[in-house]
């Protein structure tokens, strides 16, 4: 027996989905952290992790609403165009999420084996399901010709869309939809350790810097304005390459 969707559960994420969006393109926007010697990648690089997680919440949004829709449809076509929106969903995310494949290789190269365990899971996961769903043949073949564009090969168009699958293409639905969820929670999971890792830096460094103020104010007693001046700047260079060092760790 084929399973349902569960509607309440899609549209309570929907909400969820849209605010994380929202909350997403507010520091997709915000520059005032760009300070970048407290953590271990760049503002791009976080950056681009926030960019891979909006591409996922707005796909996992895509999806829920086509798969919503496909679930009882009135009219045939209206089946037709929520499963070319769900092929074209699926072909543009592992496209998208390819592009930034290097990117992540990179980062995930220089962490601990958890998110080295975690990541590989991912990649198992895709690899499984495009071999499962023919993702070179069938599903590119159908964002193509049909999803993508309307094909001038009408017979091949409409055998393409009236031989569609509702139950099958349902499935491919979920199981994607699964994988996506695991993305959205191993990135999430990323951005917290990033941004978790400046804060604390971001404390560390007001806490020295008083300390280190305090010093010169001795300093300019003691000795002279010049040197106390260099004593500071050598202070706040090794606290810098110490945060940096950490960091890098």
């Amino acid at each position: 027996m084929e399973e349902k969707i569960n509607i309440t559960v899609a549209n309570q994420r929907l909400v969820s989905l849209f605010e994380f969006l929202e909350e997403l393109k507010k520091h997709l926007d915000d520059n005032q952290w760009s300070i970048t010697i407290y953590t271990s990648i760049s503002l791009e690089d976080i950056k681009n992790f926030l960019k891979i997680s909006s591409l996922f919440a707005i796909s996992e949004l895509d999806l829920i609403v086509a798969m919503k829709q496909i679930e009882s449809p009135k009219y045939r076509w209206e089946e037709i165009f929520f499963v070319k929106s769900i092929y074209l969903t699926i072909y543009e995310v592992l496209i998208t999420y390819n592009k930034y494949g290097k990117f992540l290789n990179e980062y995930v190269k220089q962490r601990d084996e958890s998110i080295k365990a975690k990541y590989e899971s991912i990649t198992e996961e895709l690899k499984y399901f495009k071999q499962e769903y023919k993702y070179s043949s069938e599903i590119s073949r159908i964002r193509n010709n049909v999803s993508g564009h309307i094909s001038v090969n009408f017979n091949s168009y409409y055998e393409t869309v009236l031989q569609f699958d509702r139950r099958k293409v349902m499935k491919m639905s979920r199981d994607f939809f699964t994988i996506m969820e695991d993305i959205h929670s191993f990135l999430i999971f990323i951005l917290q350790f990033e941004m978790t890792t400046i804060n604390e830096k971001v404390k560390y460094t007001q806490s020295n810097l008083q300390k280190h103020l305090t010093n010169y104010v001795v300093d300019m007693r003691e000795t002279d304005a010049v040197t106390a001046k260099n004593n500071l700047s050598k202070r706040i260079d090794s606290m810098i390459n110490e945060i940096k060092g950490k960091s890098n760790q």
